[in-house]
């Protein structure tokens, strides 16, 4: 009897063990079905969180809301143990054991985008770490890679809680491609839903692109979406841009750094003047530069082109802050001092009732910072409205 009972003893640990066996030492669970292609949600929330303490148009990083981000485009595309994907300008890379996903995420070169641009000529910028679970869903974490542009962005980490919306079939090789095409569309209709007074008010209710057609300029941690240099080749003054900041990160808003030049000229001053005095280039343009008359305005700009010499005069608004910054490019190297001419200071006052607040820098060379929401998604992220207004020469924004 006790040989039996020794034989069912030992039948009994050999079942255990082979159970056992089935999660190995590193944790991996091997799933009946583990292939991970398809459309996914991915919720992007705060873990660690630094906040820039710098003091900027009277903001500290501390003074905003900090939250989770969803990108509901990610498509994953596995083969073998292998994954790609895409979401947007961003290109995945990573491996699938049993159940754990490892990722690596790239962002675009500075610079014109090109969607094709393969992923070893992009900037890898993120680690995320998942687990996939029995019901499909994944949960990890995710963490940086140094940053040129925004030294800080390591400091943060970010917990992942990703749900897939469509399955395997929906996602191919070539999915893939169409994906990134629809991301570039929908960044360009962007301008369709800012309801600005800079749009409705300042323009004349239309909409005066820098360049002839919608094309992405990757800048630091966002992109200029009608070119990055007023007035560009559509008109001579009055024309805009959007710089949206768009980076891979939960809602929180961070210092982006400008610089704002003088470039070529462009035009002649009396030209330019015939244009501003004799024939507006938008309804009611006088009145809407802070003067009572064409002779005055006039008078205020002769007064300004003798002192400054070759200038340009921008305008950004931060939808974040809601506040408007004029800047002043000069090629004047005396101690005249722009922000306090007639012309500057009407114009400041003309838009300050539709601000928070208007801050006026000049120089030859601008840098300036601000704080701006951004997000891998059209969640949060908080565009900047540049408007070159006049003058006899470009400017560049950086």
């Amino acid at each position: 009897m006790k040989h039996i009972i020794a034989k069912l003893l030992t039948v009994v640990l050999l079942i255990a063990m082979t159970f056992s066996c089935k999660n190995n030492s590193d944790g991996i669970t091997p799933l009946a079905s583990n292939n991970i292609s398809g459309q996914w949600s991915f919720i992007l929330i705060p873990d660690q969180v630094y906040y820039d303490t710098a003091l900027l148009k009277d903001h500290r990083g501390t003074d905003f809301d900090v939250y989770s981000a969803t990108q509901n485009d990610i498509y994953l595309y596995q083969y073998g143990s292998a994954i790609t994907g895409v979401s947007g300008p961003l290109k995945y890379t990573g491996t699938i054991s049993g159940n754990q996903v490892i990722l690596k995420v790239y962002d675009q070169p500075q610079g014109k985008l090109h969607m094709e641009t393969p992923v070893e000529q992009m900037v890898y910028i993120s680690d995320i770490t998942l687990t996939l679970n029995a019901d499909m869903t994944m949960t990890g974490n995710g963490k940086y890679q140094n940053c040129l542009y925004y030294p800080y962005l390591p400091l943060n980490t970010y917990k992942v809680t990703a749900n897939r919306l469509h399955g395997t079939k929906s996602v191919t090789a070539a999915t893939l491609i169409t994906a990134t095409g629809d991301w570039e569309n929908d960044m360009c209709k962007i301008v369709s839903t800012i309801a600005s007074w800079i749009i409705s008010a300042l323009t004349d209710g239309i909409f005066r692109p820098m360049s002839g057609n919608c094309w992405l300029y990757h800048d630091g941690g966002g992109y200029y979406l009608f070119g990055h240099e007023g007035p560009g080749s559509a008109l001579p003054l009055v024309t805009e841009t959007i710089y949206y900041p768009f980076e891979k990160s939960f809602c929180q808003c961070r210092e982006y750094g400008f610089n704002i030049s003088l470039g070529p000229h462009t035009i002649s001053y009396q030209e330019l003047r015939n244009i501003l005095v004799n024939n507006p280039p938008v309804k009611d343009f006088i009145s809407k530069m802070g003067f009572s008359s064409p002779e005055a305005f006039g008078i205020a700009l002769d007064q300004f082109y003798a002192e400054s010499g070759e200038f340009a005069i921008s305008l950004f608004f931060n939808s974040n802050t809601h506040s408007a910054s004029l800047y002043v490019n000069t090629s004047s190297k005396s101690t005249f001092d722009a922000s306090n001419s007639t012309l500057i200071q009407n114009i400041a006052t003309a838009i300050n009732p539709f601000v928070s607040n208007v801050y006026i820098l000049t120089g030859n060379s601008i840098n300036d910072s601000d704080y701006l929401r951004r997000s891998p998604a059209f969640v949060c992220n908080t565009p900047v409205e540049v408007v070159y207004l006049f003058g006899t020469c470009c400017a560049e924004y950086n």
